[in-house]
Formats: structure tokens, sequence, C-alpha cells
């Protein structure tokens, strides 16, 4: 894996020292406007030249973008690599302009693989807008449930970026989804009509399920996992909610029925490998 430098990055610390329109509404406002530096306003030059260049080739093939980088944009990556030592000569370690200066020499190799590979882009900003929805919404998705939830919300976010990636390119993004969906085990899980069924169907209750779209009851992961009813009743006793046990209550009646989440199965899986272990 190779790295590929990010010149919206490397804009952004120059752009920043070279705002004039930001220093001038700043100024108007009373606040205290930042000194603008000639050569932070050069760098935003230079680099807003290769950009110019990425909109003329934008949506050509890899080959020719790198042909023209080559042949354009090669030239202008030399001329601004000598100029940023130049201008870090004259500077001082810790000024902001040399911090700017060095994010690029120091990353030189990187910033330069665009040229030498035309299916590499100067911006990740692709990417970023991709992932923006997860910090959009990181405040109403902060609790996942568990290690497990976390790893599930990070495998959907990949898969709709990459739906939409491949909708942009014209791919059938659908067929493929739907191919993995299919290709992927289903576990056998009752649903809540279902259950309610069943209870009535065994003690006469009408069972109400609220937030809570499937679950299996013990009576059926006890047939599922071919052990007894009761001794799974036993080591289930032992699990806590957070470990996906839950308890489906009736209206008429106190007593509830023993189900499990998906989660809840998997946990109740390590309890019964752990009371083997303990028995041997």
């Amino acid at each position: 894996m190779l790295e590929a430098g990010c010149f919206a990055h490397a804009r952004r610390k120059f752009f920043e020292l070279a705002d004039i329109e930001a220093a001038a509404r700043r100024k108007s406002r009373g606040e205290r406007s930042g000194t603008i530096y000639p050569i932070a306003l050069e760098a935003v030059q230079r680099l807003d030249a290769l950009f110019d260049i990425e909109r003329e080739i934008n949506g050509l093939s890899a080959e020719a973008r790198h042909s023209i980088r080559q042949e354009r944009s090669a030239a202008l990556m030399e001329a601004l690599h000598d100029w940023l030592i130049a201008q870090l000569s004259s500077l001082s370690r810790n000024h902001d302009l040399a911090k700017a200066i060095n994010y690029m020499l120091r990353r030189w190799p990187a910033f330069s693989r665009f040229l030498d590979d035309g299916r590499v882009c100067i911006t990740n900003n692709a990417a970023e807008r991709a992932l923006r929805c997860v910090p959009l919404g990181r405040k109403a998705w902060l609790f996942c449930g568990s290690d497990r939830g976390g790893q599930r919300a990070a495998i959907i976010y990949s898969l709709i970026g990459s739906a939409k990636r491949c909708r942009s390119a014209g791919l059938a993004c659908r067929c493929a989804c739907t191919h993995c969906r299919a290709s992927r085990p289903q576990p056998r899980r009752a649903t809540a009509l279902e259950l309610a069924t069943q209870a009535r169907c065994n003690r006469g209750l009408t069972v109400h399920i609220n937030k809570i779209h499937s679950v299996q009851t013990i009576a059926l992961v006890a047939r599922e996992l071919g052990e007894d009813e009761d001794w799974l009743a036993d080591i289930a006793a032992e699990m806590e909610p957070e470990d996906g046990l839950i308890w489906v209550y009736s209206v008429e009646q106190e007593d509830g029925i023993m189900a499990f989440t998906e989660f809840g199965v998997e946990s109740l899986r390590n309890f019964i490998a752990i009371h083997r272990d303990e028995m041997k």
C-alpha cells in the first residue's frame, strides 16, 4: 500500500494564512485580523495551477491523465519543491508558514505519487464525502449496543459508500449487494407474529413486543442447538440484558417467555462452552 498526499489539506494550511477576504471581514467586525503573508498567497497560486490541470483532465482515462501530468504537472511540482525549500530557509522554525511548508516537504514522495499513477487523485475529497454521513450522525449513532454492533455498522457504512460510488460510475450496485446478502447464511428467527402465535398456543397468552423486530424463544434456540430447554434456561439465568437476553411478558400474567436476540444466541453459546469446560 502506497501513501498518496492530499493537496486539499496542504493548500488549506496556506490558504488560512492568505485568506484576504476573511481578514477583511474580521477587521470590519472590529476583530483582530491575522497577518496576510505573501509567501502563503504565492503558495496557494502555485497549488491552484495544479488544480487547474486536474480539472481539465478530469474524466479522462488513467493513461491519458498520466501522460498529461508528466507533460505539464511534473515541471510545476519540481518548481514548487525548489521554491518551498528556498522559502523555508528564510523562516523561523516555529513560524506558521514553516509548519505549512514542512507538512509538504516531509511528505513529498506521497505528494508526488500522482505523477506516476494516473489512477491517483490529488485529493481524498471523494472519500471524505462518502464518510460525511458518519460524523453528521455521530450523536444519533453514538451507541451501537456492543462492539459487534460497531463492527456491523462499519460494514454497513462501507457497503453504502461503495454502492454510491458504483451508482455514480453506472455500475449495477443493486445486483452486487443482493448477491452479497443472498450468499450470506441467514439464521432462522421467529418474527413477532410467530412469537405471539406460539405463546397463545402454548400458554393462552397474548404477547406484546415493543421495539424488537425478531427474537428467538428459548424453545427455538433449544431445537436449533439440540439442547435440553430446561438446561438452557438454567444457563441463561446467569445472563444479563446486555448479553442479549430479553423477557417477553403477557398482559394477563406476570410470567414472561425467555427469548434471545441474535447477539444473545451468540452469548448463550459462549456460556454453554464455559459450563462444559467447567464440567470436565
